[in-house]
Formats: structure tokens, sequence, C-alpha cells
């Protein structure tokens, strides 16, 4: 017994060994610091790595850390996705080229792969370290720049960057670094020195407006988009995009050749000529752009174009202003008089022009089948009909009013004003939903003809009081005000957005100024903005913080999911999901209960510290449900919403138990009066440590007390049986 349990403790010790794997070395170096910035702005900085290696490298997932005014060791930035071609380069900065600082535009003359606000880079405790994934969990850093005192090459006064010289010595001494005294890739007119170089990687230019597409009929549809390289037109091996959204291939070529629809060859614009009808359902369509160059580098983008559909067999048909039942029942009929179904995203139905209720836009899940007739009810469309007269009009999504308005006087109480052919007529029947029934009131009501269809449009900004739900189903550039509760607050993500949500759907909002009032997790806010769509999903964006009122405060709870079912449902909402581990590397790892796998993502901005995470440990996850590169994705806000328990600490709080509960069984036959009280001890012990569940960097912790536990009982059972075996000598 005693050889057991050495063998035993030999064996624990062996698995905290090798619980500490070094960190794989890589090829990759820092090679240009521009510490200094600019003379536009001290912000002006940026980050060139380097591959000294003959292939490409997948730096996903990588990791770089600063010190800070303490010398201590702080992320600055996760590398989410990215490639460094052989020999080449990538560039990390803190802002797009053409940003404007408040001293002017930034002189950085290339585009970055990446735009990190939170790069600051310090003048004083500098020392930078480049991990290939997560910095914290034990691994080594690939490379070390600087030695934490002031920059070892650069100068500030002049605003040069600092450069490496030998990309295999040494970072930490001064002896492997210059200071640039070139200028390449900034502004002709800079007059600061360094020489930024990217990875040369394609760049796909999607313009800020995209033309609609009006489906009436067969109708052509042009898909276009501009793509560049660094390395010139000539490096670019493919453009292509997934049609499959819209019933064709999911692996169409783009055109630069004057074929195909494309336009001018060799413009650097790539399109292909198709065509849809009304078997493509109406709605926000994304589609997939990918742009390859020779170096095998990718570019990924989405095309996010509205589709509607048009008719000119759809009218108006009933209008009850009056109701005996109040006005919840006032109500608008659509017929639809045609042989096709219609999708009626983006279709209107208002009533007086520049006044009035505010127009109803109906949504993706709004269609009419052929020959159907639809009443849409005040509670629905909030349009509120008045008794002493009024005018309706149908208008679809490209500003055509169809048919004509519809223009009525005084309406008697339980009255149904009704098409009958091309004229009107009062009818004491009403028929939602219904072919019209007419039997004229023995009173006359006045009644009046239709005037002509105004075809030129209102220029009035309409401000939509919508459900977080339709909200997000609104065109770009609508206006929006919406109602929710906050569930991560502005800066745990990003300085210039939050969350709210309601009990159906959530959603971003989004302030360029990051100027927001005082705001607490929970508060209940009303929000005023314009519907944006990025390749991150869909936001507010709000042009003053007044666009945000504080109502109350309530508490929200997070909503359980299966791990296959996060997605655009889910988007901008609070969500809990349990499962096992699939896959991890560096801030990101992938959780799946069964019903197919999601990517978890741990930004690093929540300094939450991703603890060390093995396959098949189970984790229960809360987080923000989002979007990266059409990739949907679960993103914690704190620590606490990180809960994990490994198979092996399942096995042994199992095996802990069993020899608890046999220790108690046969305490009375070997447990002498001496050992009587240890062994007690140790069972309240065990039973104080194995706890339901085992929470992140305690699990290590929790299989040495328990191993430790086991085996001192086991120890015991030997004192215990000897001196049992002792006295009956």
């Amino acid at each position: 017994m005693l050889k057991f349990l050495k063998v035993f403790l030999f064996l624990i010790s062996i698995f905290f060994v090798f619980n500490y794997a070094q960190a794989e070395e890589k090829s990759i170096v820092f090679n240009e610091i521009f510490w200094s910035g600019s003379f536009v702005s001290s912000a002006d900085e940026f980050i060139e790595l380097k591959n000294v290696s003959n292939q490409n490298i997948d730096i996903s997932g990588w990791q770089i850390t600063k010190l800070n005014t303490s010398g201590e060791e702080k992320i600055m930035t996760t590398i989410e996705i990215g490639i460094i071609p052989a020999l080449g380069y990538f560039l990390i900065a803190n802002n797009e080229k053409d940003h404007l600082f408040i001293g002017g535009e930034s002189v950085l003359n290339i585009d970055p792969d990446i735009v990190e606000p939170d790069l600051t880079l310090s003048n004083s405790e500098f020392q930078l370290k480049l991990y290939d994934g997560q910095w914290d969990d034990g691994r080594l850093p690939i490379d070390i720049a600087g030695d934490g005192s002031a920059p070892l090459a650069g100068n500030n006064s002049v605003k040069s960057s600092m450069e490496r010289i030998n990309p295999l010595g040494d970072g930490v001494i001064r002896e492997s670094w210059i200071s640039s005294v070139v200028l390449e890739n900034l502004d002709a007119s800079a007059l600061e020195l360094a020489n930024p170089h990217g990875s040369g990687k394609p760049k796909i230019n999607i313009p800020e407006v995209l033309t609609p597409v009006y489906i009436f009929g067969q109708t052509e549809f042009l898909i276009s988009v501009k793509a560049e390289d660094p390395d010139g037109q000539s490096d670019i091996a493919s453009v292509t995009a997934d049609l499959s959204i819209i019933g064709s291939s999911n692996f169409q070529t783009l055109f630069d050749n004057g074929t195909n629809g494309d336009i001018t060859a060799n413009d650097g614009i790539y399109s292909f000529l198709t065509t849809v009808d009304y078997l493509i359902s109406a709605g926000l369509k994304n589609i997939p752009i990918s742009v390859a160059d020779n170096k095998a580098l990718v570019a990924k983008s989405e095309l996010q174009i509205p589709f509607y559909h048009l008719s000119d067999q759809l009218i108006i048909n009933e209008i009850h202003p009056h109701p005996l039942t109040g006005t919840d029942d006032e109500f608008v009929e659509i017929f639809n008089s045609g042989n096709q179904k219609i999708d009626l995203f983006g279709w209107k139905i208002d009533d007086v022009e520049n006044g009035g209720s505010q127009p109803y836009i109906l949504t993706e899940n709004d269609r009419i089948t052929n020959k159907e007739y639809i009443a849409y009810y005040k509670t629905k469309t909030k349009i509120g009909l008045n008794d002493d007269g009024d005018i309706v009009r149908l208008i679809r999504p490209d500003g055509v009013i169809i048919n004509t308005n519809v223009n009525y006087l005084k309406a008697e109480e339980n009255y149904s004003y009704s098409r009958v052919g091309n004229e009107w007529k009062w009818s004491t029947v009403v028929t939602p939903n219904k072919e019209n029934i007419i039997i004229e009131p023995i009173k006359e009501v006045p009644q009046t003809v239709m005037p002509e269809s105004n075809q030129g449009g209102s220029s009035e900004v309409l401000v939509l009081d919508l459900p977080i739900m339709l909200a997000r189903k609104q065109a770009e550039g609508a206006v929006v005000r919406v109602e929710g509760i906050i569930n991560v607050l502005p800066g745990v993500f990003s300085s210039q957005y939050f969350y709210i949500q309601d009990s159906e759907a959530g959603i971003q909002i989004y302030y360029y100024k990051k100027d927001f009032p005082d705001l607490k997790l929970f508060n209940h806010v009303k929000i005023k903005g314009e519907i944006s769509i990025v390749s991150s999903g869909i936001r507010i964006k709000i042009r003053d913080r007044s666009d945000i009122e504080i109502i109350s405060s309530e508490t929200i709870s997070p909503s359980n999911v299966k791990t296959g079912d996060v997605g655009e449902n889910y988007e901008g909402m609070l969500v809990k999901i349990k499962g096992k581990i699939t896959g991890t590397k560096g801030s990101i790892f992938y959780l799946d209960d069964g019903s197919g796998q999601v990517k978890c993502y741990i930004k690093s901005s929540t300094n939450i510290k991703k603890p060390r995470l093995t396959k098949n440990m189970e984790g229960e996850i809360i987080g923000i449900v989002s979007k990266s590169n059409d990739i949907w994705q679960i993103m914690p806000r704190m620590q606490s919403d990180l809960l994990f328990i490994s198979p092996i600490v399942k096995k042994i709080k199992k095996q802990a138990l069993k020899i608890v509960s046999v220790a108690k069984a046969q305490e009375s036959k070997f447990i002498s009066p001496k050992t009587e009280g240890i062994v007690l001890a140790y069972k309240n012990k065990a039973k104080e440590i194995i706890p339901d569940r085992s929470t992140n960097s305690g699990n290590l912790l929790i299989i040495l007390k328990i191993a430790i536990i086991i085996s001192s009982l086991l120890l015991i059972f030997v004192l215990g049986f000897s001196n049992a075996k002792y006295k009956n000598q």
C-alpha cells in the first residue's frame, strides 16, 4: 500500500509538470516601431512585424503586450485574423491612413493590416512582447523589443522610427536597433522619418451607399466591387462572390475584362451580370466577396444590398377609420390583385403626407400571396385614422405611390370605406382580410374622389418608433427610436459603442465621439439614431449624447441558447451557452453542446484572463452575440462570464467522494481513537473543496487538494488497519 501511495503521488507531480508547455518559437519579429508619433499627432503610431521565414505564417490569435507606467506587463492588442507572407511584413497602426486628427491628417500613406485604436506606445517604460497566443498562460514570447527603459532607438524630436538592424538579433539590446533615416510610404509632404510596410494583401473597396435591387418580374442585377493590391493589379489572382443567397453559384468569378457585365476592362472594377426574380425573397442580403492575390493572401468583405419586390397589382382595398370597439381596431387593408406572391419588405402604409402618423414600414416577415387580403391594424402600424377625414397612401420601396391616394371625409361609427372597382363606397359591413361586401348606409356619408398620385415623394426625415427587432429590419439610413436595457457598457469592447436589448432582440449603439452620458449596466434607455450596416452587423449611429435618454434601471438575465443556434436572431443579446471545448487558439476557443460549435472570442479590452483550456473540458459562457468576418461569435464581458471544469477534475471528484463514503462506512471497524479525529477533519475538508462545479484558475489547485486528501485517507486506512490488527493480536 505504501508503494502504491508513492507511485500515485509521483504521477500527480508528473501531471502538473507536463501542464506547463513552452511556447513554440515562430519566425516573426518586431521590425520597425514608430513610437514617437508624427508632428500631426503623438497618436499617429504603428508597429511593423516581419516574417523572416520562407513560408506564409498565420498569426491569428497572437497577442502583443506592453508595460504600463508601473512597469507591469499588460495586454495591448490581439491580432484576431492575419497572415504574414514569406519574408513579408504586417502593419498594425493606431489609425487608417486617411484618419483626421485634430492637428491634421495622418502621415501614413499605406493601408495598415490592422487598425488598433488601443495601440499606444510609451516614450519611457518601453518594452513590447509578441506571443503566439494567450500571453499570460505561461508561454514564452516569440520576440521582445526594448528593455523596459526609454526606447533603444528612434527620436522624438525629429519623429524618427526605431528600426531593427538584425531581425535575428536580441531585441532587448541597443545594438539591434537604429533610428530610421528613410522616408517611405508616408505622405509626400511628411517630415517624419519612417518606412512602414504592410503584408501587401489585396483590398476590397465597398461603396458606402449600395444601389438597391428592385425586382419587378425578371430583373437584371449587376454586382460590382473595386479590388486593389499594393503590389499592382497584376498581383490579383481572383475576385469571387458567393451568390448562393440569390440562388446562384457560391463561387462566382467577377470579371474585369469588359465582359459579363463589366463596363471597362482593367479598371480595377470587377463585375458580374445576373438576373433575379420573385423567387428571391426581399430583404437585406449579405453577399460575401473574396479577393486572392498571387501570394495566397486573401481579403474578405461583404456587399450588403437591399432587395425589394415591386408590383403594380397591390391596392388599398378597405379602410375602417371609426370602429365601434375603439381605435385599436382601426385598419387599412391591402389586396393583391395579381397572380404573384409579393414580399412587402420596404413598402410603406401612410396617412396624410408631411403630417399625421409616422409611416409604417413593412418588414422582411411581411408578404402577400396572390388574391390575398391583409388588414393592418393600428396596434401594429400605429397609424391613427381621423374620424373627420384623412388620406391613406400605399408607397412602394422605390417611392412610387401605388394606384392613388385614398381620401375620405367624415366617418360614421362602424362604417367601412370600401373599394368597388375604381370607386369607393361606405358600407355597413366590415370585412377585414376578406372580399368587400357593400351594403350602403341609409344615411349618406360624404364621399370624395381620389386625387392623382404624387410621384415626387417627400424629403422629410422620419423618426420611426420601433421595437429593436423591427428597427434591425429597416433599410440603412432609416432614423429610428428604440428602447432597451444596456447589457454591456462603453469601454468594455470599445470606447465607441455599447449594446442594448429588449426581450426579443439586441443591437449595437455607436457614437464616434465617445462622449457618452454616465451610463450604468442594466440602465433602461431610449435611443434615437440612424441604422447603419457594417461588416460586424447592424448598429444604430447616434449624433449627440442627447440622443440617449436614461429612463430607469432594470435587471435582465442571459437567454439560454444552444451553441448551434447562435446567430443573427441573437445578435446584440446577452446569452448563456454550455458545452465542451472543441478547440482553442490565442484569445479564441470553441464550445459545442452537440448542436454545432460556436466561436468564443475574448477581446483584449475586457482584461479577461483566458484560463488554460483543454479539449473536452466543460464550460459555461455568458456573453454578447456578435459577428466577425461573417462568423457568429460570443464575446464575454468580464471574468465571471467564464466557467470551466476539466474532465480530470470530475473524475477525481467522483473518486474522492467514493473514498469518503467508504471511509464513513468502515470507520468504526478500522479507525482507532488516535486516528478518528484526523479522518473526520479530512472528510469535512473533502466536502468543502469538492463543489458542484469548479471555476477557471482554481481547477489545478482543486486537483492537487483532492489528490492530497485521497493520499492522506489511504495512509490513514493503512495506519488504522495496522492498529486494529495490532489490537487483535
